[in-house]
């Protein structure tokens, strides 16, 4: 899962075994992240259901897409709710739920 400020404003993911309810659309549909430049080709919809720490169970709607290299959670959606946060230092990323929270080492080290 990345978070990423130009997803918005559903979480994707071309992962079907991580949704625990999908409905596949029609016809695909073209979403456009938010540069406005970036399309990605939608699937279907559903809830995405996956574990954080092997302890915390998380649920959101999301779209299942054709191609996305990671599951792309949109920054705002999160920081949106009451007590979530996302903050960074010294390499780290914390990611603050109501009842949890969760830090990251960044890979890249930004």
């Amino acid at each position: 899962m990345c978070y990423d400020t130009g997803t918005f404003p559903s979480t994707l993911c071309d992962k079907p075994f991580f949704f625990s309810s999908i409905t596949l659309f029609d016809s695909p549909k073209i979403i456009t992240l938010s540069d406005e430049k970036t399309p990605v080709l939608a699937l279907g919809e559903g809830t995405l259901d996956y574990i954080i720490d092997n302890k915390y169970r998380l649920q959101e709607d999301a779209n299942l897409t054709s191609c996305t290299p990671v599951a792309l959670k949109p920054a705002a959606s999160h920081i949106s709710h009451d007590e979530c946060t996302i903050n960074s230092k010294n390499n780290e990323i914390i990611i603050t739920y109501p009842t949890f929270s969760h830090t990251v080492t960044a890979a890249n080290k930004f």
